[in-house]
């Protein structure tokens, strides 16, 4: 499925200003698909996505949200919201190359089409939102 592959490869993202070290190393980084943030983290990644149309040939068509939350005690948050919202566009912003591994078939295009970023003082989160289009080959 593709949100374990965009989970997968962010979690090999380890080097120095990768996904995994902006979250805070290898045993706070949580990426998850849930759509209930987790509010007892400072930082963390949720994904969700959405089916569309399937076309004769039968290659899929749909959305992906990565949302970027960032507690608002961490030291500049909005500014390591956004470097970890840059990261996953410098992974994922694709414009036609492939995306494949043992969880989904080939990607060939994945996209950003909008982000958003705003403040939920409920929660006390920075959130930057990201969205991608994508096409799946069958």
């Amino acid at each position: 499925m593709l949100t374990e592959t965009l989970i997968s490869r962010m979690k090999l993202d380890t080097g120095v200003g990768g996904v995994v070290t902006l979250l805070g190393g290898a045993d706070s980084a949580r990426i998850q698909t849930t759509f209930i943030p987790e509010t007892t983290l400072n930082k963390f990644i949720t994904i969700s996505f959405e089916y569309g149309e399937t076309d004769h040939l039968g290659n899929q068509s749909g959305t992906i949200e990565i949302d970027v939350y960032v507690k608002d005690n961490v030291v500049t948050p909005c500014a390591t919201g956004m470097a970890i919202a840059n990261r996953i566009l410098t992974l994922f912003d694709l414009k036609g190359s492939t995306l494949a591994d043992t969880y989904t078939s080939t990607v060939y295009c994945l996209r950003k089409v909008a982000s958003e970023q705003y403040y939920n003082p409920d929660i006390r989160f920075y959130t930057i939102s990201l969205s991608f289009a994508f096409n799946v080959k069958a």
